[in-house]
């Protein structure tokens, strides 16, 4: 019985180092999915506030403008304003798929913290 302690202390010992290992990855790829995902959040401020300020000065927005300037407007800004959209739309969509591989990421982790909070008596 006593040959086999040391084969389980080291299988114990050999279990931790590696869910310390995968912690410090999980921690790193957290922190990394955080970042990431704050910058695309950035990104899509920044140009939800573009979006906002063209809005504003619309001549379809804003009636008051003369005439002409609704068309000089529309050749002036209707690309921008379309690709600007794509890019909102493409932003919001990296958004999401980023908290779906976080959300992936914490499900794939818990059985793992699970195991290493398990104790061997």
């Amino acid at each position: 019985m006593q040959e086999t302690i040391p084969a389980f202390v080291e299988r114990y010992t050999e279990k931790n180092a590696l869910i310390d290992e995968c912690d410090e990855l999980f921690d790193k790829n957290e922190a990394d999915t955080n970042k990431l995902e704050a910058l695309i959040k950035e990104k899509i401020a920044k140009l939800d506030a573009v979006l906002a300020k063209i809005h504003l000065v619309s001549p379809l927005q804003n009636p008051a403008l003369p005439t002409d300037k609704v068309d000089d407007f529309i050749v002036g800004v209707a690309e921008k304003l379309e690709r600007a959209n794509k890019l909102k739309i493409e932003f919001d969509e990296r958004l999401k798929k980023q908290i779906q591989m976080h959300d992936k990421l914490m499900e794939d982790i818990n059985p793992l913290n699970e195991l290493g909070e398990r104790e061997v008596k």
